[in-house]
């Protein structure tokens, strides 16, 4: 394994591989929500063996990275959920729903989902990132005709 390979695995490891797996059935918010109240009372044990123990098996429940827990923190309330991520397209077999986070190449996406969605809406000039059909999405009881268009 290359330096390169290593240092992603482990930073891999050190986040997003301690996250607990939610139930398919668990809308995203909510489950962004159930691994912050997790890692919150994983730093409140933290805190506390700090203070009443010399002997502290720190690889246990080592506190996430600062810059994770902020990430974790704001993700309910930064717009991550904002209808600009969610795209959606029924050219596609099988009709498909993506959400893209803010930062990772969501205007990138808009553009494939308005090429995606352009017969639908009579042309590109007319497209849309999201199609007016409705979508089954067994997650969430929303539909993305409640979802804005721009």
């Amino acid at each position: 394994m290359d330096e390169a390979h290593f240092i992603i695995q482990h930073a891999y490891a050190e986040t997003y591989g301690r996250m607990a797996d939610c139930n398919d059935d668990l809308v995203e918010s909510a489950c962004i929500q159930m691994i912050v109240d997790q890692f919150k009372q994983q730093s409140t044990e933290y805190n506390r063996q700090s203070i009443d123990s010399d002997n502290l098996n720190v690889s246990a429940i080592q506190p996430l990275p600062w810059w994770f827990q902020t990430l974790l923190r704001d993700i309910p309330t930064n717009g991550a959920y904002g209808f600009w991520h969610h795209f959606s397209t029924s050219s596609t077999v099988p009709p498909m729903k993506f959400c893209a986070i803010g930062k990772n190449g969501s205007t990138e996406w808009r553009k494939v989902f308005k090429a995606l969605n352009a017969p639908e809406f009579g042309g590109l000039e007319k497209s849309k990132f999201n199609t007016n059909k409705l979508l089954d999405d067994s997650s969430s009881s929303s539909n993305t005709s409640s979802i804005p268009q721009t």
